[in-house]
C-alpha cells in the first residue's frame, strides 16, 4: 500500500508539473521564457519611426481638406476673327475724369444750370488749359449762352489765353475735333474773327501750310465773312482741288464782297453749274452797276441761256418799279419764261390780265403816264 501510494504520489507531481501554467512556475523558469516577448515589445516603436522616416504615409481622413491645388490652366489663346489681323486689345478701366465733390464736377454742373448767375461764376472762374480742348470748349459754350451777362463773362476769361493759342485750337477742332467740339465752335466763330482772322490769312498767304490747314483757313474767313480774304480765294477757284474750288467758291459767296461784280461775271463762264448758279445769285445780291444789265439780259434769253430761270429766281425780289417792267418784257421776248413771269406779275400787283402781254403791257403804260407810285395799287 505504501509503495502503491509512493508511485501514485510521483506520478501525481509529473503530472501536476506538465500541467501548471507558466505564471506559476518557478522564476528562472519565468524570466527565460520573458525575454522574447519584452524583446518584441521594446522594437515595436522602432519600426514605427522608421516607417515615419519613409516615403509611404498614411492617407488623410478628409482629403477635400487638403490645401494643395491644381496649377490654374493656362487660357486658351482667342481666335482672331477674319479679316483682322489680331485680336482686340482689352481697353483698360479708366476713373471718370471729374468725380463728384472735385472742383471740376462742381464748374461742370454749375455750368449746365439753368440759372444765369451760376453759369455766369462758373465762366468767370473756368480753368483754362491751352493744351486741353474741354476746358476752352466749356468757354466757347458760354460764348453762345443766351444771356449777355454770361458771355461777357466768358469772352474776359477768353482773353487770357493767346490769340496764337486760340488759333491753334480752332485748327486742331475742325482737323479731329468730336461733332459737339465743332458745332460750337462753328457758332462761335464770328465772336472770334478778330483775334484768328489774322492767323488764317497768313495761313492762306503762305506756301509752307498744309493743305488741311489752308482748307480750315478758307471755311473759318468764309463763316467769318472776312472781306480781306477775297483777293485771296478768288485765284482758289481755278485750283486742282475741286473740293478746295467749292470751298472757295461757298467762302466768297458767304462774304459777298463789295466791287466784286466783275470777278463774279467771269465764273458765269466755268463749265460746272455750281459755280456759275452761284455767280448769277451773287450778281443779283450786289446790285451794282453792270450785273442788272447782265441778269436782264440772261432773262431775256440772250446770254447764259441756261441760267435763265436761275436768273429770274434771283431778282424776283427787286423793287417795283425795277421788276414789274422787266417781268412784262419778259412776257413779249422770251416764251420760255412767259408762264413764270405772268406768275410774279400776278403775286406782284394783285391784278390779273390773262397770260397776253398785250393787256399787261397796255396796263403799264397807263400806269406810267398816270404817274402813279408805287405801281400795285394801294387798299
Amino acid at each position: 500500500m505504501t509503495m502503491c501510494r509512493a508511485g501514485d504520489r510521483s506520478s501525481n507531481e509529473k503530472r501536476a508539473h506538465t500541467t501548471t501554467p507558466p505564471m506559476f512556475r518557478s522564476n528562472k523558469i519565468q524570466q527565460v521564457s520573458m525575454a522574447p516577448l519584452l524583446l518584441l515589445m521594446l522594437m515595436i516603436p522602432l519600426f514605427a519611426i522608421g516607417e515615419e522616416g519613409s516615403e509611404a504615409k498614411i492617407p488623410p481622413a478628409f482629403p477635400q481638406w487638403d490645401h494643395k491645388t491644381e496649377p490654374a490652366p493656362t487660357p486658351k489663346p482667342i481666335a482672331t476673327p477674319p479679316g483682322m489681323k489680331s485680336t482686340p486689345e482689352a481697353r483698360s478701366y479708366a476713373p471718370p475724369a471729374s468725380p463728384q465733390s472735385s472742383a471740376a464736377w462742381l464748374l461742370n454742373r454749375m455750368a449746365d444750370t439753368d440759372s444765369p448767375e451760376l453759369r455766369r461764376r462758373a465762366a468767370e472762374v473756368w480753368p483754362l488749359d491751352e493744351e486741353d480742348e474741354k476746358s476752352l470748349l466749356a468757354i466757347i459754350r458760354g460764348l453762345l449762352d443766351p444771356v449777355e451777362a454770361v458771355r461777357l463773362s466768358a469772352q474776359q476769361r477768353l482773353n487770357a489765353i493767346d490769340d496764337s493759342a486760340l488759333f491753334a485750337y480752332v485748327m486742331r477742332t475742325f482737323s479731329a475735333g468730336t461733332v459737339d467740339e465743332t458745332k460750337h465752335l462753328n457758332a462761335a466763330l464770328p465772336v472770334l474773327a478778330q483775334r484768328i482772322n489774322p492767323f488764317l490769312l497768313e495761313t492762306l498767304r503762305t506756301t509752307l501750310e498744309t493743305h488741311e490747314h489752308k482748307r480750315i483757313a478758307v471755311y473759318c474767313l468764309g463763316q467769318t465773312r472776312e472781306s480781306e480774304a477775297a483777293p485771296l480765294l478768288f485765284p482758289m477757284l481755278g485750283n486742282d482741288d475741286p473740293a478746295m474750288a467749292k470751298l472757295a467758291l461757298d467762302a466768297l459767296y458767304s462774304i459777298m464782297p463789295s466791287g466784286s461784280s466783275a470777278q463774279w461775271m467771269k465764273i458765269l463762264d466755268h463749265q460746272d453749274a455750281y459755280f456759275k448758279v452761284r455767280a448769277v445769285r451773287a450778281l443779283a445780291f450786289l446790285q451794282e452797276p453792270g450785273s442788272f444789265d447782265l441778269l436782264k439780259q440772261i432773262c431775256l434769253g440772250q446770254r447764259y441761256t441756261d441760267m435763265q430761270m436761275t436768273a429770274l429766281r434771283a431778282i424776283s425780289w427787286y423793287p417795283d418799279d425795277i421788276l414789274i417792267p422787266l417781268l412784262v418784257e419778259i412776257m413779249e421776248r422770251n416764251r420760255g419764261l412767259s408762264g413764270t413771269a405772268v406768275q410774279l406779275l400776278r403775286q406782284r400787283t394783285g391784278m390779273d390780265f390773262g397770260n397776253s402781254p398785250r393787256y399787261w403791257r397796255e396796263w403799264l403804260q397807263k400806269v406810267t403816264q398816270q404817274n402813279a407810285a408805287p405801281l400795285v395799287p394801294v387798299e
